[in-house]
């Protein structure tokens, strides 16, 4: 059964059983499933070849979703991918198997971040596996301290040859932040459009 779109409002088994082509999965379910612990998303889920479109937003700031990605190949088909609030498993990110498929067929990346020091990685190994991406979407979702971040100097395909637009909501001008937006100038050798909105502090004019 090939279903075009949904979000998601039941339980991973059902959700595990169809042939989606767009899919959201919300932190509203999958923390009555999953509670404190990994959300594992089902093998047949992360090879389903019908997915062009995925979005999971696992909560908030003071609750975040930890995943947990089978080590398989998936998500070959994806052209637009959404991550709002995911932390992944420390022991995921060193696992060379971990998206060991490149997203052949990215154009979309949405993506909401922290300042956490994995965050760097992610991106950098996100955008590696991305050789054809267009656009890249970065929400900030900053505290007041953080880690520092290091941007490794390397050269990155989808940077050299396809990132056209790139769009930085809710910037505050940290260090981190400006390291991202130099990295991006400086490799982006056809970026057509980079955008900042800042970010809007209460109590500030």
């Amino acid at each position: 059964m090939v279903t075009d779109s949904a979000i998601f409002q039941s339980p991973l088994s059902i959700i595990s059983s169809h042939s989606w082509r767009q899919l959201m999965l919300l932190e509203r379910v999958l923390f009555r499933e999953n509670g404190d612990e990994p959300i594992k998303l089902p093998r047949s889920l992360v090879t389903c070849e019908s997915l062009v479109s995925l979005k999971l937003d696992f909560g908030n700031r003071e609750h975040q979703g930890v995943l947990n990605l089978p080590t398989c190949v998936g998500f070959s088909r994806l052209k637009s991918l959404d991550l709002q609030h995911v932390e992944f498993l420390n022991a995921i990110l060193e696992q060379r198997s971990y998206f060991s498929a490149s997203f052949n067929n990215l154009k979309s990346l949405i993506l909401c971040v922290t300042t956490a020091e994995w965050t760097v990685p992610l991106i950098i190994r996100l955008l590696n596996h991305s050789p054809n991406l267009e656009v890249l979407t970065i929400y900030f979702d900053s505290d007041e301290y953080y880690d520092d971040w290091e941007i490794p100097d390397k050269v990155i395909l989808c940077l050299t040859c396809h990132l056209k637009t790139v769009e930085l909501i809710d910037f505050s001008g940290n260090e981190n932040e400006l390291e991202l937006v130099r990295f991006l100038l400086k490799n982006g050798h056809v970026l057509q459009k980079l955008r900042v909105s800042w970010l809007e502090r209460c109590g500030e004019s």
